[in-house]
């Protein structure tokens, strides 16, 4: 109870014919627990609600009588809570997303340096709510280095989702990388 994970179905080519993909989570029973979806991608996020064995289904938008096809990429990740002082760094490339979960308690403050790179990423601080994400702040732009404090009042989820990704707005035909240092403080 209490692990906290990501499941991330995207498209093998975004320009292919996968374009309403959805993850459905079940719980031990086959129970529908969460549903994400949406154009282009789907991400799911939870907060697991117990101990045992949950099933992941990848579908597409109205299951078998939908009409959206072709090969995705299926990636489950297991988030910890980002440690207070400590630094983590990571590189992405512009189609890749990086994830890391603070606790939503109380205010925090996350500490960010650009160490690299051709792009200047988005650092999205999201909730969960009903398994899809909702942005709750962001920091976008081009800047090298910032912190910023989130107060969580008014946040629907134990945890805070640090996003660091390309901006929705910022569109790079060839593959770009940054480089970057995330503290929680």
């Amino acid at each position: 109870a209490g692990d906290i994970i990501i499941a991330e179905m995207t498209a093998v080519d975004p320009y292919g014919n996968m374009s309403l993909p959805v993850v459905m989570l079940l719980d031990s029973d086959n129970a529908l627990l969460l549903d994400a979806g949406t154009f282009g991608d789907a991400i799911l996020g939870a907060v697991l609600p117990y101990d045992g064995q949950y099933t992941l289904i990848a579908s597409r938008y109205d299951g078998r009588a939908g009409d959206s096809e072709g090969e995705y990429n299926l990636k489950l990740m297991k988030l910890s809570l980002l440690e207070a002082g400590a630094a983590v760094s990571g590189e992405l490339v512009n189609t890749e997303r990086h994830y890391y979960a603070v606790d939503a308690s109380a205010p925090f403050s996350v500490s960010y340096e650009k160490t690299a790179g051709d792009f200047f990423p988005e650092i999205a601080f999201l909730q969960i709510d009903e398994g899809e994400f909702d942005d709750y702040a962001s920091l976008t732009g081009k800047f090298a280095s910032a912190t910023v404090t989130v107060d969580p009042v008014e946040a629907t989820s134990d945890v805070i989702i640090v996003c660091v990704r390309e901006a929705l707005w910022d569109y790079y035909w060839d593959e770009v990388s940054a480089a970057y240092t995330l503290t929680l403080n």
